[in-house]
């Protein structure tokens, strides 16, 4: 089996245009995701809703009977975790004009 065959699996290999326009999707698309997400996060409501969303987990495990300073702990471990992810998307906001230039680059190296 030729190396090419190999590669493509026996198909041919797709289209310079099918593949432009999928970088163009991507290279679009996903920025704009990520950077409509950071829009939610970093808003008021976000922030009212988070602190409506720890007070009622609060109140919950003290009206189940769990102790003022273990309902404290476990809530301010419900906002860690919860923190985690928005520092993932801070992530991921930092890598969109990465993906916008890879995307182009391939685009471009595709062309040739």
């Amino acid at each position: 089996m030729r190396e090419s065959e190999h590669e493509w699996h026996g198909h041919d290999p797709p289209k310079a245009e099918y593949v432009e326009k999928i970088l163009k999707v991507v290279s679009e698309r996903i920025p704009n995701l990520v950077g409509g997400i950071m829009g939610v996060i970093y808003s008021e409501d976000f922030a009212k809703s988070k602190g409506k969303a720890v007070a009622a987990f609060y109140n919950e495990l003290k009206a189940g009977g769990i102790p003022d300073d273990v309902a404290l702990e476990m809530a301010k471990d419900y906002v860690s975790a919860a923190d985690k992810w928005v520092d993932k998307f801070k992530q991921m906001e930092s890598w969109k004009d990465i993906a916008k230039e890879k995307a182009e680059e391939a685009r471009k190296k595709y062309e040739e």
